[in-house]
């Protein structure tokens, strides 16, 4: 036995977590280890933070670029690597920016749910997930989910298409645990690239979602049954290890 609570919920967070590394993994959920934070994380949650807010009916979009720049040090309190040079700088005024030109035909839509979370069971495999935004559009009757990202998949003028097919993944996840707990069918999925200011949406493809749906419960079984929780030592894994694993100070392993 692995000492996994019955009734765990397995998210895609925790899956990639234990695909990244299966000690990280074991601190996070089994250990219940103190978990710190990165200049990334701090970042994401505080524009998520402001977005729900916003869709939430709690500020208004003249306030929104006011309230990020007021809250911006309290919130993003982590310093990023230093041999990152300017990063604070960069992710600030892109964020600013953002916030400042903020434009969303919000008319346009019926907000249903707002970073609500989704619990459940699948063939006795749990899983939570949180959707940022599902909403109706009012002429066409489509039920869109909406997911913030503030990654920038256009580094040096080269799309990644690598991270762009892990989100999908993720998205096909929610499109399949919503239907299944709120008999939502999502008919688009749009992801909205905050640093960028740019959106790439696609519609639902059921292929897609069973393959995707396949992957999670393959991967949640294999963990369920796991005893092995060894580090991933792996080079091209010493970025995560030592700037973005939020139990980096409880792993006997880190470098």
């Amino acid at each position: 036995m692995n000492n996994l609570p019955t009734n765990f919920g397995f998210s895609f967070s925790s899956v990639n977590t234990y695909l990244t590394c299966p000690q990280a993994f074991y601190l996070t959920y089994l250990q219940k280890a103190p978990r710190g934070s990165s200049f990334w994380g701090e970042y994401g949650s505080f524009c998520h933070d402001i977005l729900q807010k916003y869709f939430e009916g709690n500020l208004d979009i003249f306030e929104l670029a006011d309230y990020y720049k007021k809250n911006y040090y309290e919130n993003v309190k982590t310093s990023p690597p230093p041999f990152i040079k300017n990063i604070h700088e960069d992710y600030y005024e892109k964020g600013l920016s953002f916030f400042e030109e903020f434009d969303f035909p919000k008319d346009k839509y019926e907000i249903i749910n707002v970073e609500e979370f989704v619990r459940g069971n699948y063939e006795n495999i749990g899983f939570v997930m949180k959707p940022d935004l599902i909403l109706i559009d009012k002429t066409t009757t489509s039920v869109v989910l909406l997911d913030y990202k503030t990654a920038d998949l256009w580094k040096k003028g080269v799309f990644n298409k690598k991270k762009m097919q892990e989100y999908k993944v993720q998205m096909n996840l929610y499109i399949y645990f919503l239907r299944k707990t709120k008999g939502l069918q999502i008919n688009k999925v749009i992801l909205w690239f905050l640093r960028n200011n740019k959106f790439e949406e696609w519609d639902y493809n059921a292929e897609d979602e069973a393959t995707a749906l396949e992957w999670f419960i393959n991967v949640a079984r294999e963990i369920t049954l796991n005893t092995d929780w060894h580090p991933n030592n792996d080079k091209k894994n010493a970025f995560f290890c030592q700037h973005l694993c939020s139990v980096s100070s409880s792993c006997e392993y880190k470098p």
